[in-house]
Parts: C-alpha cells; structure tokens; sequence
C-alpha cells in the first residue's frame, strides 16, 4: 500500500500474469472453443450465441477453432478485471454489518485477484516441471483427471488460506464466521468464472 495503489498494482501484476502465460505458454484462464460449447454450465448459452451470430458453423471448422482459441486466449487474460466488482458486491453482502462500504470491499477484491494471478502465475508453470521431472526419470503420472482435481484442489486451498487470513485482518470477523464467509466466497468464486467464461466467450465470438 506504500508503493501501489490496490488498481495500479492489480494492473502491474496482471501484466505479469500475461507475460508469463505468454512465455510459458500456458493457458491458465483460457477455454478452448470446444471447453466453451461442451461445459455443461454455460453451454446453454453458448451454443445459442454461436448458433445466433455464426449460423454457417453448426460444426466449426479447423480453421476458424484456430483463431477462436488464439484471440480467446489474449481476452481471457485482459479481461480479469470484470471479476473484481463482481466479488467485491458479494462480499459486501456478506459483510455488510461491518459498514465499511463498497469502496473497501472493492480494495479488498482488488488485493485478492492481485494475489491470486500471483498464485497461478507461480502454480501452474511449478507444475509443469514436476511432471517433466516424474516423467524424465520414470515415475508413472497420474490421469489427467487426478491431476487436474488435485491442482484444483492446491488452488483453492491457498485462495482460501488467503481469505481467511485477509478477512480476520481487514473486516476483524471472528473464526467461526470467516470459515463460513470463506466457504461462500470460495463458491462464489466458482460461479463468477464460469460468468467470466462465458463473457470472454462472448467478447471471442463477437470479434471473430
């Protein structure tokens, strides 16, 4: 808080996080077009705007998946910031006897993404070198579906720990209740990615 305002340091770090995805090339929030029609949450409505603005692509094509997925890849990394009102409204319900306002729940969502890009930026490429390292001397990996639970799980225990510690800091709510606050966030969370999901899905669609 000495050196950044909360937006320009979110703003800074985003940079960061897009800097690295680029460079490891890896697809932390990225959905593939195929993730995008097929995900049961939000297909419903993406099939509908596909159907709606490309009706020449009841099945798309090699070509035109190609540069979906590639300019989908650059929103889902520029459009973090739609999520941060978003959780800060949810929590300010959740605290609202605490009269602290809007504007500091906001700062509040602002550190928390900042923390968080931070997090994924140094998880995912972690992971890559692990399972090169099992592969490269013979241990046998896990399914994919293990792997991904297991990084989901990792991801969201830290997220929590976050939380939980930020919550007694800056709102002073006692431990049963931060628990509770952070069970709900963490569900929350959920639903506002698979919203933002379908925002960039949105934004893709709407420039291609």
């Amino acid at each position: 808080m000495g050196y950044l305002a909360p937006l320009s340091l979110f703003l800074w770090i985003n940079v960061a996080f897009f800097l690295v995805q680029s460079a490891s090339g890896l697809g932390v929030l990225t959905w593939p077009l195929r993730s995008h029609l097929t995900d049961d949450s939000i297909a419903w409505l993406t099939t509908r705007l596909m159907a709606q603005h490309r009706p020449d692509m009841a099945v798309p094509t090699d070509a035109y998946t190609h540069l979906f997925d590639a300019l989908e890849s650059v929103h889902a990394k520029s459009l973090v910031i739609v999520m941060v009102p978003v959780f800060a409204a949810a929590l300010g319900v959740l605290a609202v006897d605490r009269r602290r306002g809007f504007k500091d729940s906001l700062i509040f969502a602002t550190h928390f993404f900042a923390f968080s890009l931070i997090w994924l930026s140094a998880l995912f490429p972690a992971v890559v070198i692990v399972v090169r390292l099992m592969a490269a001397v013979g241990i046998q990996l896990p399914s994919m579906h293990a792997l991904d639970l297991a990084i989901t799980a990792l991801e969201a225990a830290v997220l929590a720990w976050y939380l939980y510690v930020a919550l007694g800091t800056v709102f002073g709510l006692s431990m049963l209740r931060r628990l509770i606050t952070v069970v709900v966030l963490v569900a929350a969370l959920h639903v506002i990615l698979k919203a933002y999901h379908a925002v960039v899905f949105a934004a893709t669609l709407y420039s291609t």
